[in-house]
């Protein structure tokens, strides 16, 4: 089987860039059999994925004039912009002084910098990673464009084999594989990052392989009596890197403390905000972007995770008269291991106007921007911040650690039976108990928790503190369930339920809880 998605090459709108044209290709197929007569059968199939998908981006950078310290093209658009010295208060008391020209000295000069000049040494450094504007709009903002592809393939196929014993055994195995893959560059590069591309939605490297196998004994003891033994094991691997992983571009610009080993390497994340009220065409002017994180470009990078579960499964089904008896246990053992990079580990960078703003007053604004009585208080720049090297906000995610690994035990048993005490009445009712042990790290110092009671962080596994740190074990997770199903008319049928569940969570369900509460009863 062979299927082919075709999307030719059109002009985005709100830009002149044309997007790259889509291609998506899927072919697979399927084959199954005997092996041998009446006794084993297999069955298999594949499924692999190729895409291409276009887009394009119409985004923000720093003009050649900006690059240099003059922001007057700012004030054309509207005095609201105008830029205040945000440091050196002795030169420039309470931001008395303005000047869109940072280069002059109107702000003093910085230790470190040439007499004369209050630019950052490193923003001049970074500020190469940008390319230079290619609307030919000549405006300050929304003035390139550039088109791109993200490329994704997927590699899927699973096999099934069942074997005949006899009458009373009948036995099956089954593997399952998934590897997938996603690459795409920023709009500036593969260094360098930026904005995703429409269509696209992501900037990064992805790898994903995804197994899973089981195998399962059907015993038929009796005509009343079955035992239906499972195995089965699945794993989880992704990771996600940011294009440029294991270069330093950050520490050679001069900043400390940013790309400092291999998982805090790449271009951090830099977003220089726009002023509220610019926009052209309608569409309001996008932030200068570079680097790769969650708010640039959907890259969560660094990411690894590594997910597995080992599980047995055994029931029992009896039929006695009317009642029909169940009764089993589903045992589990769970691991993982995830190092995240919610916030880019070689640092965010932000910068906005308000380290750049007006001293408190007003200035005249004669085209109303972005207030309508004409009066409006300086808003500053973001690049003038970034410029002047004066971070708005920052973060990053850190640890120590990246092989710290979660592991818990799971054990889950249940009976039930289902009893007509008339043909149109059914009853079922059983009760389930749930055994979810706490979370236990891999080695010691691999786990620490807060200690609300002392104000200390307990190191799971050392001293006095255990490999699951102070997490208890509750051992009365019961959950009742009743049924009642009642046969009005042949067509017509009245059902009513009760029960308890529990729930290990959502995002982040499978570690990291350190007790589960039951959600509660159900009609």
């Amino acid at each position: 089987e062979f299927r082919r998605v075709l999307f030719r090459s059109a002009v985005v709108p709100g830009t002149t860039a044309y997007s790259p044209t889509t291609h998506q290709n899927q072919f697979g197929g399927s084959i199954g059999g005997r092996v041998i007569k009446d006794k084993l059968f297999f069955f298999g199939d594949a499924q692999l994925t190729r895409q291409h998908l276009g887009g394009s981006v119409l985004t923000s950078v720093p003009t050649a004039q900006e690059r240099t310290g003059n922001l007057s093209d700012w004030l054309a658009i509207s005095p609201q912009y105008q830029v205040f010295c945000p440091q050196n208060s002795a030169l420039n008391a309470g931001k008395a002084v303005p000047g869109n020209i940072l280069n002059t000295g109107f702000c003093g000069t910085l230790p470190g910098t040439s007499a004369g000049t209050f630019l950052s040494p490193q923003a001049q450094a970074l500020m190469s990673y940008f390319p230079l504007p290619n609307t030919g709009s000549g405006l300050p903002y929304n003035n390139f464009e550039d088109s791109g592809t993200l490329t994704k393939t997927g590699n899927v196929w699973n096999t099934r084999w069942d074997y005949y014993g006899n009458e009373k055994n009948t036995f099956f195995g089954r593997y399952s594989y998934a590897a997938f893959t996603e690459q795409a560059p920023g709009a500036f590069g593969n260094l360098q990052g930026g904005p995703d591309f429409n269509n696209a939605n992501y900037a990064g490297s992805s790898t994903a392989l995804n197994q899973s196998a089981a195998a399962g004994w059907t015993w038929t003891k009796s005509a009343t009596t079955i035992n239906e033994f499972r195995w089965g094991y699945v794993r989880y691997h992704v990771i996600d890197v940011p294009n440029g992983f294991g270069s330093t571009p950050a520490a050679q610009a001069g900043i400390p403390n940013t790309n400092t080993s291999p998982i805090t390497s790449g271009m951090p994340s830099i977003e220089i905000g726009m002023p509220l009220g610019a926009q052209v065409g309608g569409n309001s002017a996008t932030s200068e972007i570079l680097g790769y994180s969650l708010d640039n470009n959907q890259c969560n990078c660094p990411l690894t995770e590594f997910e597995r579960q080992l599980q047995f499964v055994d029931n029992v089904s009896h039929v006695a008269g009317k009642h029909s008896f169940k009764f089993g246990g589903d045992v589990r053992y769970a691991s993982n291991l995830r190092v995240p990079s919610d916030s880019h580990r070689a640092g965010q960078f932000y910068f906005t106007g308000s380290v750049s703003g007006g001293p408190g007053g007003t200035i005249s604004d004669p085209t109303g921007l972005p207030g309508s009585d004409g009066v409006s208080v300086s808003e500053g720049l973001g690049l003038a911040g970034f410029l002047l090297g004066d971070v708005s906000s920052f973060q990053r995610y850190v640890s120590t650690s990246t092989d710290a690994q979660e592991r818990q035990k799971r054990l889950f048993w249940y009976g039930q039976d289902e009893w007509r005490p008339t043909s149109k009445l059914t009853i079922t009712y059983g009760l389930r108990w749930e055994m979810v042990f706490p979370e236990t790290v891999n080695a010691p110092a691999n786990g620490a928790e807060l200690n609300v009671n002392t104000g200390l962080v307990d190191v799971f596994g050392t001293g006095l503190i255990s490999s699951h740190g102070y997490q208890s074990m509750n051992w009365h997770e019961f959950a009742p369930r009743v049924g009642i199903a009642y046969q009005v008319t042949p067509k017509t049928v009245i059902r009513t339920g009760y029960g308890w569940t529990y729930s290990l969570g959502s995002f982040r369900s499978t570690f990291g809880y350190r007790k589960r509460v039951p959600l509660g009863k159900s009609v």
